[in-house]
């Protein structure tokens, strides 16, 4: 372990209020000043990601953040992606084992990947957490979202089209979800948001449920499949995230229901693309890629010593098919930072 490394403080989680046409960053974060290393001292941060060979998202995360590094010169990251907790773990104790300077991840099991976290904390490297967050161990810094606030933007969406499905069929609608990981604490904040959201709509659906996919596409289209077969009403559909949403399509357009109004989260280009075509009818965009940036710059702070932030959220913004075309006609803004016109004309030329 190198000599004079030091544990920091655990940093706990925070909110924002979300609306559904854009929720800017917001500014109340705290600064923790520390004296050292100079201020272009080489050093080593370990990125620990899930898989971002099939998930575009995460793939935004590696790119802002590899960008930042290469910006600030003299950092070496060592990169790795999995699918699975297990790997994540393995990634993170390697890290341990190659005394890293500093531990930057996003996990796709907040349990899970605790026990790595704390032999981090033990060994005495920081870690920095971007977006979804181990539940035990020290952080010296969190990036991430409301969770909650994401699900309540679907959530007033997914409600309406409840309502209008009620309205037009009667009886009790039927509210399909492809799940990702509701183990995954990120997840079950995003169910309790769209629950209460759903629930203010004043709407009581019968809920259907996959197993988790775990951002398998793979799993996705089977059990957006076996969805579809055992239900023949469905009302809306939420598919968690736009790379499981893309597979939904794919089952949705085989079986022959393209009617049904579902609901992704990310804002992939590809997801974008579909909603500007009327397939997928709503996302969520997640500014990624800026955030992840902001996450490799605390990362290289903490481990060169500098003052950084110790709590930090990323943006987000609802889109539907009409503010889309209303934002590329110009006849709605779009709040200052987010990007959503450039991702919009990018999924308009075919995502190139």
């Amino acid at each position: 372990m190198t000599a004079g490394r030091k544990r920091r403080n655990r940093v706990g989680r925070f909110g924002y209020v979300a609306a559904i046409a854009a929720v800017a960053a917001a500014s109340a974060l705290v600064l923790v000043s520390a004296v050292g290393a100079g201020s272009n001292a080489k050093v080593r941060i370990a990125l620990v990601l899930p898989d971002f060979a099939q998930n575009p998202a995460i793939l935004d995360v590696k790119k802002g953040a590899e960008a930042e590094a290469k910006k600030l010169g003299n950092v070496e990251v060592i990169t790795t992606g999995n699918i699975s907790a297990e790997g994540q773990v393995k990634a993170i104790e390697t890290a341990i084992a190659a005394d890293v300077d500093v531990i930057l991840y996003d996990t796709i099991d907040g349990k899970a990947i605790s026990p790595a976290i704390e032999k981090a904390n033990k060994a005495g490297i920081p870690v920095v957490c971007y977006i979804s967050c181990a539940i035990r161990g020290n952080h010296v810094s969190k990036i991430e979202f409301d969770w909650v606030g994401i699900g309540k933007v679907e959530g007033t969406w997914l409600g309406k089209q409840l309502k209008a499905g009620q309205q037009k069929r009667g009886g009790t609608p039927v509210y399909a979800v492809v799940d990702t990981s509701k183990a995954d604490p990120s997840v079950a904040g995003i169910y309790k948001g769209r629950d209460a959201a759903i629930r203010a709509a004043g709407v009581k659906p019968k809920v259907v449920i996959t197993p988790p996919t775990n951002w398998d596409r793979a799993k996705g289209l089977a059990y957006a499949t076996d969805l579809l077969t055992a239900n023949p009403r469905i009302d809306a559909m939420t598919c968690n995230a736009d790379s499981i949403a893309l597979a939904c399509w794919q089952a949705m357009k085989a079986a022959g229901r393209t009617d049904i109004p579902f609901s992704g989260a990310n804002g992939d280009c590809a997801n974008l693309a579909s909603i500007l075509r009327g397939e997928q009818d709503f996302t969520v965009i997640l500014f990624l890629k800026s955030g992840g940036a902001v996450a490799m710059d605390t990362a290289v702070r903490v481990a060169r010593k500098q003052s950084y932030k110790k709590a930090g959220i990323v943006p987000i913004q609802g889109v539907d098919r009409q503010l889309a075309l209303r934002i590329l006609s110009g006849q709605a803004k779009v709040p200052a930072g987010l990007d959503t016109l450039e991702r919009l004309k990018k999924a308009r030329a075919g995502c190139k």
